[in-house]
């Protein structure tokens, strides 16, 4: 099915020091690095959330403001429903950098018209991503009334969504888990680079 997808890159980067957009992943952006699994995965409406910086280009991809300051992921999974074309949007955390199109691609088949996916990990008890998530487009009424109560809680929501049958659980494989991890601080990330690793070198199972 044809969707929309949005980038969350709003986030001011604290704990990395930096902004965690602009990391480099083979000579380039990690934000690019995103742009570019998402056009393999065949998705041509591709937002990002938050404001573009001075300087920076990228053909294509739309910026998409907050509508909510300072409200988190949040904001900007709220702001790209509003403007998504298509019936159903994928959101993806910028600082996942090992992301692969072949989960998108998966999680992609697994939504509907009107109904989005969350991917639920059999791992650590069972935890959801609501940040490499799908939701459809009806979504923002309910995005929209949580923020304005001030719940903030991108988790909560994705429960909230499958709560209101507008959204179900999609359990994977715990080896997928490591495609599904963000990077917060210098640590993180110069431990994960500094084993000779790139985020494709992480290798998954063939199944979920």
């Amino acid at each position: 099915m044809n969707l929309s997808a949005v980038i969350l890159a709003g986030g001011q980067s604290r704990r990395m020091g930096v902004n965690k957009a602009f990391l480099p992943v083979e000579g380039r952006p990690l934000l690019l690095r995103q742009v570019e699994a998402l056009r393999h995965s065949g998705i041509s409406e591709i937002m990002v959330s938050g404001r573009c910086p001075d300087g920076f280009f990228a053909s294509g991809i739309r910026w998409v403001p907050d509508h909510f300051e300072g409200a988190g992921p949040m904001s900007g999974i709220h702001a790209a429903l509003e403007s998504a074309s298509q019936r159903c949007l994928l959101v993806l955390a910028v600082d996942m950098a090992c992301i692969s199109s072949a989960f998108l691609d998966h999680i992609s088949e697994m939504a509907q018209d009107n109904m989005g996916v969350v991917p639920r990990l059999r791992v650590g008890g069972g935890g959801i991503e609501p940040l490499a998530a799908i939701y459809p487009k009806s979504a923002r009424v309910l995005a929209a009334s949580r923020l304005q109560a001030g719940q903030r809680s991108a988790r909560h929501f994705a429960s909230a969504c499958v709560e209101a049958g507008i959204a179900r659980f999609l359990d994977v494989s715990d080896s997928w888990a490591g495609l599904l991890r963000s990077f917060n601080t210098p640590a993180e990330w110069l431990d994960y680079f500094s084993k000779g690793l790139a985020p494709q070198d992480l290798k998954a199972a063939t199944r979920f």
